[in-house]
């Protein structure tokens, strides 16, 4: 029987993410803005689950995330859906293809994800008005990149610290 080799408690951890990006999506993407500048938390997870545990889930959650927030905003329902998906899988490329140890590395990562994100959705839902685009990404998109590469830098270097540590304590870690 397949139901008995599935690990329940990662299906239990995604939905537990997925829970909190809904909530961070309702509740807490207006008070951690700063001078109208956003942390797109969504995109940050997707980046980071394709950089740390490859395409398959890369895709999964891309697609589950780009649901969830196509339902909080339909207005172009189904467009989130196929651009985070997308997302997932590129980040999920770069787990095996490319050298990512340093976390300037990610962060760049992060950054060049969020622009393709906004200029894929803002291309489409701007009627491919570029005019329109260009300001949306000159005034809005690199300040948010930024931001959101600056919290995703810093949260892979508190994983990568508590990892290490864990490591340690447990008698696996062996300095050179």
């Amino acid at each position: 029987m397949f139901w008995i080799r599935i690990d329940y408690s990662k299906i239990l951890r995604g939905v537990l993410i997925l829970f909190l990006v809904v909530t961070f999506l309702s509740l807490l993407s207006e008070p951690l803005q700063v001078a109208n500048i956003k942390l797109d938390l969504p995109l940050l997870l997707i980046v980071y689950v394709g950089l740390t545990r490859g395409t398959k889930e890369g895709i999964v959650y891309g697609f589950l995330i780009g649901l969830l927030v196509d339902i909080l905003n339909p207005s172009f329902l189904g467009l989130n859906t196929f651009i985070k998906t997308i997302l997932g899988y590129l980040a999920g490329t770069f787990k095996d293809n490319l050298f990512l140890e340093p976390i300037y590395y990610k962060g760049l990562i992060i950054f060049l994800a969020l622009i393709l994100n906004d200029l894929i959705y803002y291309l489409i839902r701007s009627g491919f008005d570029l005019p329109v685009l260009l300001g949306i990404i000159f005034f809005s998109s690199i300040l948010s990149g930024i931001y959101t590469s600056g919290v995703g830098m810093l949260l892979f270097f508190i994983n990568q610290r508590f990892k290490l540590r864990i490591a340690f304590e447990n008698g696996t870690f062996k300095p050179e």
